[in-house]
């Protein structure tokens, strides 16, 4: 199945809805919100976003009030959390592809209407090849993937269709997190974190860091990670361009840091095929690499060493390293801590993206050199990794590349260079893919993740709940 997507909307108007003298009232077959009854119901498409639609619900007293909507298929149910004689009800999560039945309720009273939101148009230019295989547990999934550097973060269904999107203004999106708070985090063109909520409110835009960043950007809390490069001259005079794990408030402020210059001999760094920073600091070698990083729930972090193959866990207290875990089970700069456990999977790791401790405390991440994800059950007591898991993608992803738990142990992993993603289920065994590619001709920059989401799984912005329906 080929679907053709695009961000650049028509200008022409949506069908108007009809007007509450239009539209009719039906018999809820789901709970009525007590207080008092709906006097008059408005839904209309934003003619510049198909995904999203604005309902303005007046009551003759004071309640609350919900809005239904379906296609045929998936309903959902928009809830206010707060009591009022007025209520705009923000609605987002919607496609282009069929028109749409909304029904609005409060106090006993019902009416309903039907809009066909703009179609999209062609500027995304992406298109979405799905090939099923067995049951699927993705409903949705976040990526920065769009044509042309365009600057996209979209949210696709498993259809394929756009449900979510957000221009950032930049020529590329190098990560994005759908967070634990509901927002979408974006680091842009190695110099800008942006965070947006559902409603394409921007709540954090700064882009005046006074050297690169890069790879990964991550919400946990009431604090963002990222990291961010400078060179030093170290004890042989040489230039090395190491990283910083760096740590800012919700502002943009940063709060803390963690540089590995304080931490890390960078002269016992191999110096072959370093160069990956010589445009913004000649002559500087690429020691580390450090590619990921993942923060605890207990206020460490993890950060992957790409150049080493290498992952350590790192105290947010003082900056020491608490532990090493070497992809070969036994480190070059950086000396194992675990006991490598060969259960019939392949006990290694190598160049890895993405890591990330599942709350079993399990370890899973893109193992690069082989092109599959894997995960590792970690025993900090006995100091064993035990390679409990993989998911060979059966391609070349030399670059980036992820790893996200699904419902029912199923896992989604993205191949970044090709662009393609995959499910596979409890046994291991790929029930579905997905390639994105630009039919027009277009250059795709790298689909770096695809992270499962889901924008109406009881999700709060602002003050309006969205719930799935059966």
């Amino acid at each position: 199945m080929l679907i053709a997507l695009g961000l650049a909307c028509a200008r022409s108007d949506p069908p108007a809805p009809k007007p509450a003298s239009e539209t009719t009232s039906s018999a809820a077959n789901a709970p009525i919100p007590l207080g008092a009854p709906l006097r008059h119901a408005e839904c209309v498409a934003h003619a510049e976003d198909p995904t999203r639609a604005t309902c303005t619900l007046q009551l003759t007293g004071t309640g609350p009030a919900t809005v239904d909507w379906t296609d045929g298929v998936e309903r959902v149910r928009f809830s206010t959390q707060g009591v009022a004689n007025r209520h705009e009800i923000q609605i987002w999560g919607l496609h282009a592809e069929a028109p749409w039945t909304w029904t609005a309720r409060a106090g006993g009273e019902a009416l309903s209407g039907q809009i066909q939101p703009t179609a999209l148009g062609r500027a995304l230019g992406m298109a979405v090849d799905r090939t099923g295989r067995g049951p699927s547990r993705l409903v949705q999934f976040l990526a920065p993937a769009d044509c042309n550097h365009a600057g996209f973060v979209v949210v696709l269904d498993a259809a394929g269709r756009v449900r979510w999107f957000f221009d950032t203004q930049r020529k590329d999106v190098d990560m994005a997190q759908f967070t634990e708070a509901s927002t979408v985090l974006a680091l842009a063109d190695q110099s800008a974190i942006l965070e947006v909520d559902l409603l394409g409110n921007v709540l954090l835009e700064r882009d005046d860091f006074p050297t690169p960043l890069h790879h990964d950007v991550f919400r946990r809390g009431d604090r963002i990670y990222t990291l961010q490069v400078d060179v030093w001259t170290e004890s042989n005079g040489l230039d090395y361009a190491e990283d910083i794990v760096l740590g800012l408030d919700l502002a943009g402020e940063e709060v803390w840091r963690w540089e590995e210059h304080d931490h890390l001999d960078a002269t016992l760094a191999s110096l072959d095929g370093v160069d990956f920073w010589n445009d913004e600091f000649p002559g500087a070698y690429d020691p580390w690499h450090t590619n990921s990083v993942f923060p605890t729930d207990d206020g460490d972090f993890l950060v992957s060493i790409k150049h080493e193959s290498t992952i350590l866990r790192v105290s947010g207290n003082d900056g020491a390293i608490e532990w090493v875990l070497a992809g070969d089970g036994v480190g070059r700069v950086f000396p194992s801590d675990f006991t490598a456990m060969d259960v019939g999977i392949e006990p290694v790791f190598g160049n890895e993206h993405h890591l990330a401790l599942l709350p079993d405390g399990h370890l899973t991440l893109f193992d690069n050199d082989r092109d599959r994800g894997v995960e590792i059950a970690l025993d900090e007591t006995e100091m064993t990794a035990t390679f409990v898991a993989e998911w060979p993608m059966g391609l070349r992803c030399a670059i980036q590349g992820a790893v996200f738990p699904l419902a029912g142990e199923h896992r989604l992993l993205t191949c970044a260079t090709p662009h393609e993603i995959a499910e596979f289920d409890e046994t291991g065994a790929e029930v579905a893919r997905w390639v994105l590619s630009c039919p027009d001709g277009g250059e795709l920059p790298r689909t770096e993740r695809a992270q499962p989401v889901d924008l109406w799984n009881g999700l709060v912005v602002g003050g309006v709940t969205a719930q799935r329906l059966p």
